[in-house]
């Protein structure tokens, strides 16, 4: 169904390691892009989706997960990666005694962030599911 498992894999980690960039402003650009996109998308939706019956028919199976959960998971995602960064922070070295302590904060913060940021893209696909006008 979703084609080679491994070349989707592989564009996954991708995807994740360009949104998980220490460039704040890479970092801000997506989370203003992606809040626009989202807030654009419910204004077509509200608006226009009673006129196109066919808009249904289009979005179905991954164009639906593109549409309805991305924005607001990448805008949730950059956010949370924006907020819990420190910027004046020295990089720590990979070595040393408390380095495990360290690298476990950070994963345990990393993976709360994209639980957190998951949840706002299937709310947001939830509700856009529920507010589609019934034909």
């Amino acid at each position: 169904m979703w084609g080679n498992n491994e070349k989707n894999e592989a564009r996954i980690n991708a995807s994740m390691e360009a949104l998980a960039t220490e460039n704040h402003t890479r970092r801000l650009s997506l989370i203003v892009v992606g809040a626009r996109v989202t807030v654009l998308l419910w204004g077509f939706h509200l608006g226009f989706s009673a006129r196109l019956p066919m808009l249904e028919a289009i979005l179905t199976g991954r164009g639906l997960m593109i549409t309805f959960f991305i924005p607001p998971f990448v805008t949730v995602y950059c956010l949370g990666k924006h907020l819990a960064s420190k910027p004046g922070r020295e990089p720590e070295s990979k070595g040393g005694m408390m380095s495990s302590y360290a690298q476990m904060n950070d994963s345990n913060r990393d993976w709360k962030i994209m639980i957190l940021a998951a949840v706002a893209g299937v709310v947001n696909a939830f509700l856009m599911m529920f507010t589609t006008p019934i034909q």
